[in-house]
């Protein structure tokens, strides 16, 4: 059987619910809040203007120990991160909280298809939100209503549930779906991960679904978000030895894929972390490509040139171009 991996962008959370926030809105949301947050005013006087410009380059900057940042900045900064990463996971949740009713006969039945086939479909994914997560969960409800299903159970690492901190009994580290359940690799960390944010053995908690529907935040109280800003630089989250490890198996599922789909990824210059990874994964192999994306294949073709040999823009310039990627692949079943 074909083994594929689709690897996700922001435009993917886009094409299946048009009210999620691409990075650019993301970037504006930030602005706005800090004009009437107190600490806005180190947002205001020591952020330049070109940073505010891009809340992926904003975040790194935030985060990392740069070597002619003073204590009392590098304080700042670190607060100012912590904030901001706060408003994102504001902005994100609930947006992936769409019922099956809501959802896209289309989108359900290409998850069907996918959980049906497992073994041999992955998602390597940049994106913060649970969207398919919660695709994956409802179509486990679909095939058995009375299933147990535990989310981390995609993740490829384990991790600790956060309601062991305030539970009595025995956490759940796994559950009956554990071995049917497609991989989920998410490169950025999650909006619903967690950390201690000390050393780079921290473990690394998560919330449920429903812990993330009910608001229980209350169970994370003194972990800090475990969201990874885009481009690698000298950044602690990257010594982690989860993220680490998370990077090493997405290399791994890509140079073992027959297909990778790039969906809503427009792989920008600056994001030298994710073009590496493709060029190390791919050198030796025969996988195809394919690029889903709105833009056209013109806008495309530069960033992606020395990506791989072999790369198909079929899907390329299309607004359908999600929908259509998923038709084409429910045909071929």
């Amino acid at each position: 059987m074909t083994k594929r991996v689709f690897f996700l962008g922001a435009g993917f959370s886009k094409a299946i619910i048009p009210s999620f926030p691409l990075m650019n809105e993301l970037t504006n949301d930030v602005a706005q809040y800090f004009e009437k947050e107190s600490i806005g005013h180190h947002y205001n006087k020591e952020v330049t203007k070109a940073l505010k410009n891009n809340v992926e380059h904003l975040l790194t900057f935030l985060s990392t120990d740069l070597p002619w940042k003073t204590e009392v900045q590098k304080n700042a900064d670190i607060a100012l991160y912590h904030e901001i990463t706060q408003q994102i996971q504001k902005r994100l949740i609930g947006l992936d909280n769409v019922t099956t009713e809501q959802m896209s006969p289309l989108v359900s039945s290409f998850f069907d298809y996918i959980l049906n086939n497992y073994n041999s479909n992955s998602f390597i994914t940049l994106n913060y939100d649970l969207l398919v997560e919660k695709l994956i969960v409802d179509a486990v409800y679909r095939r058995n209503a009375e299933a147990a299903v535990n989310i981390s159970d995609m993740y490829s690492y384990p991790m600790m549930w956060a309601g062991i901190r305030s539970f009595d009994g025995v956490g759940m580290f796994g559950s009956e779906e554990e071995k049917n359940l497609p991989k989920v690799i998410k490169l950025h960390g999650s909006l619903n991960w967690y950390w201690g944010a000390v050393t780079a053995s921290d473990i690394v908690y998560y919330l449920s679904m429903e812990d993330v529907e009910k608001k229980k935040y209350q169970i994370t109280s003194g972990l800090k978000p475990y969201i990874i800003p885009p481009v690698m630089d000298k950044n602690a989250f990257y010594d982690h030895v989860m993220i680490r490890h998370l990077w090493k198996s997405a290399r791994e599922l890509l140079r073992e894929a027959d297909e990778i789909y790039i969906i809503g990824f427009s792989m920008p210059q600056s994001d030298l972390s994710v073009k590496f990874l493709f060029q190390s994964a791919l050198e030796h192999n025969n996988s195809k490509v394919f690029i889903v994306n709105t833009q056209g294949k013109k806008d495309l073709c530069d960033k992606y040139a020395d990506l791989c040999r072999s790369i198909d823009y079929r899907y390329a310039g299309k607004q359908e171009a999600v929908q259509l990627m998923m038709e084409n692949i429910l045909s071929d079943c």
